[in-house]
């Protein structure tokens, strides 16, 4: 089998960390447990949690991704949690004549919020936030981006993505110097000066075909399985496995296989229009349906001397739906793939627009995407992006589907990942997650 390419390119819902990595189909039955099948056919062992509730590997990747130790690691994703729930009683109250974004500080995890005056300042510290004083304004930026996609479009330029640094308080333009020429890079910069920031990468945005969490394979197609939903407005039940789109783009009509057994075929799916979508659902017969878990699969291989050389295997499940309120830029998130495992980064910009290469040098137009600084290889399409539940209780906030990688894959501290997010993916799809297999709507 030829080695599939890799898509350079939020309603949330809380799963334990074992069963979102995975979404695994398991003969473990629907409920996610703490035994599962090992790829080899084999009960793994689940790794005992560590004393924060976490899986160790999953605590590792998040120590990483700050460059501490796993105690800080406990430490930020708490202060996350209590940031988080500051915003939402915060949020409703700004306005974008006079606020220009909110975000997570990368040193202190306190909440940030950007205002253009001193007096909104004042009211911003009275409330335990960090108020950051900017010259643009949310609806400031918005225009300036609006003008600089109008700029492009004339230009007939392709290859760049744009999005808004809150952190920053500039539109950003992601692209490499070969596919941006010079003068359009001078009148950009002599149109909107230090209104913006040209951020030049190695190499473009490519789509991701292979898998992430539990591995999924159609006759020429390596993908990753995502997430488990139900249609949610026919009164029959029908259970699909939610994947990246670009991944069935190319072979809309094989079947899908899992490790256990075939999955089923495409349901529907969303990639390559005008909105900007990547998102598809295979449609999973009864057999393949008894076996689906909603939990994902974390997976690390046995210590040396150990018995045999199979994986541990932890399962996390899904607990509830999570609010509507996007996530802060700066939030710290994860995904777990088939190529690189489970990665953590920060949020660096939601609404993104990423421009990606299929393969062929064509551009696919990914509209209001996620971006993060983290790991992603081909191999780790269509898995799941989620937030880590700091309680000790297992869990994490189901935020997306692995679509795209860029900047620099071989650097860990500069790879970026770009996620179709899952809210947007659900409404369009006209499906549900499913959080507890044992209810039938």
């Amino acid at each position: 089998m030829p080695e599939p390419r890799m898509f350079r390119p939020a309603r949330y819902a809380v799963a334990s960390v074992a069963g979102l990595l995975a979404l695994a189909i398991t003969t473990a039955g629907c409920a996610a447990t703490t035994s599962q099948e090992s790829p080899g056919g084999g009960s793994s062992t689940a790794p005992t949690p560590t004393a924060g509730g976490l899986p160790e590997q999953i605590l590792a990747a998040v120590a990483k991704s700050i460059d501490g130790t796993e105690e800080q690691a406990r430490e930020r994703l708490a202060r996350q949690a209590e940031m988080t729930e500051l915003h939402t009683t915060i949020a409703p109250s700004l306005k974008d004549d006079w606020s220009a974004g909110t975000w997570l500080d990368r040193d202190t995890g306190n909440l940030v919020v950007a205002v253009t005056n001193e007096r909104r300042a004042a009211e911003i510290r009275a409330r335990n936030a960090e108020p950051r004083l900017v010259t643009r304004s949310a609806q400031d930026l918005r225009n300036v981006r609006t003008q600089v996609e109008r700029l492009l479009k004339q230009h007939a330029v392709t290859w760049v993505g744009t999005s808004i640094d809150v952190t920053k308080n500039v539109v950003v333009l992601t692209t490499q110097k070969a596919d941006l020429p010079t003068p359009v890079a001078t009148a950009l910069h002599r149109t909107f000066g230090d209104a913006i920031d040209i951020r030049y990468q190695d190499a473009r945005d490519t789509v991701l075909s292979i898998a992430s969490g539990d591995q999924m394979a159609s006759d020429n197609m390596l993908c990753s399985v995502g997430w488990w939903v139900r249609d949610a407005r026919s009164p029959v039940v029908r259970n699909y496995v939610m994947t990246a789109g670009h991944c069935v783009a190319d072979s809309p009509v094989v079947p899908w296989r899992h490790a256990e057994g075939e999955i089923g075929r495409l349901g529907r799916f969303s990639f390559d229009t005008p909105i900007g979508s990547d998102w598809a659902l295979i449609s999973v017969d009864d057999d393949a349906a008894r076996r689906l878990s909603p939990a994902v699969s974390v997976r690390q291989a046995k210590p040396a001397g150990e018995g045999d050389d199979r994986e541990l295997v932890t399962s996390l499940s899904i607990a509830a739906t999570a609010p509507k309120t996007a996530f802060l830029t700066g939030t710290i998130v994860c995904k777990n793939g088939r190529t690189t495992q489970v990665t953590c980064g920060r949020v660096i910009a939601n609404d993104s627009d990423v421009n990606a290469d299929t393969g062929g040098g064509r551009a696919v137009r990914l509209r209001g995407f996620t971006r993060v600084s983290l790991l992603v290889q081909p191999g780790d399409s269509g898995g799941p992006v989620f937030i880590l539940d700091p309680r000790g209780r297992n869990q994490v906030t189901a935020i997306g589907v692995v679509s795209s990688g860029g900047g620099d894959q071989s650097n860990p501290l500069a790879a970026t990942m770009a996620f179709q997010p899952l809210d947007r993916a659900l409404a369009e799809s006209g499906t549900r997650l499913v959080i507890d297999p044992n209810v039938s709507r």
